[in-house]
């Protein structure tokens, strides 16, 4: 690791903290993830190789607690008393990135897999109609992954995947990653993305009546 060779605690804590993807597991780690595949669900242009590396590295700092289950092999991460305390930090930069960034700038950094990801661990399932209820989103613009589900059970069981679950889907958005990425950013109300025509949904009326309440926004959202 690269240092600045400086005794300034600012300077030190910028040598760890903004090692590239340090700050993103930490983010992700803040925001409910607790083990490996968690954490590269919400980057998913990250190496498995390096993020190993890097989870080793904030344990050692003791940024991070790593915590072997009693059954299995599963390996769970939580954030030590330090790294709690770096939410204030992280909940900064993101209020400086939306103060400072140009929204198509935001919007052009949009890709699939993050966005589906955090909307799906941001979606209110008390406010979805209590059912067995299947989600499919198309992205027809999109050439690896146009189509997602979120499977979601009563009270509370929300799945997210991009393999066709094999069964009718009780309401269908028709959209782009750019315009379902304002919604979850809060750049556009629902409201305003269907009457510009960025936004179709079939399907059951009272889900798509209650999007508004449960199809979440991102904590970044402006």
């Amino acid at each position: 690791m690269s240092t600045y060779k400086q005794f300034c605690p600012m300077a030190m804590a910028t040598e760890l903290l903004c090692q590239r993807w340090n700050l993103i597991i930490l983010r992700e780690l803040h925001l409910g993830s607790c083990n490996f595949n968690t954490i590269r669900k919400g980057a998913p242009r990250f190496s498995p190789a390096l993020l190993s590396q890097r989870l080793k590295q904030l344990e050692n700092h003791k940024i991070i607690f790593r915590e072997k289950e009693t059954v299995g092999t599963k390996v769970n991460y939580s954030l030590t008393t330090s790294g709690k305390a770096t939410f204030d930090i992280i909940s900064k930069l993101g209020d400086w990135g939306k103060l400072w960034f140009d929204e198509s700038v935001i919007i052009g950094n949009s890709e699939p897999q993050l966005l589906m990801w955090d909307l799906q661990r941001n979606t209110i399932s008390s406010k979805l109609p209590q059912r067995n209820l299947i989600i499919e989103f198309n992205f027809s613009q999109e050439k690896q992954y146009p189509n997602w589900w979120i499977i979601f059970k009563p009270p509370s069981s929300i799945d997210l995947g991009h393999i066709d679950v094999g069964q009718d889907a009780d309401i269908i958005f028709k959209t782009s990653v750019e315009a379902l990425t304002k919604l979850h950013m809060g750049f556009n109300n629902f409201e305003t993305l269907i009457q510009s025509n960025d936004m179709e949904v079939l399907g059951a009326d009272d889900i798509i009546t209650s999007i508004p309440d449960w199809l979440g926004t991102t904590h970044f959202s402006v």
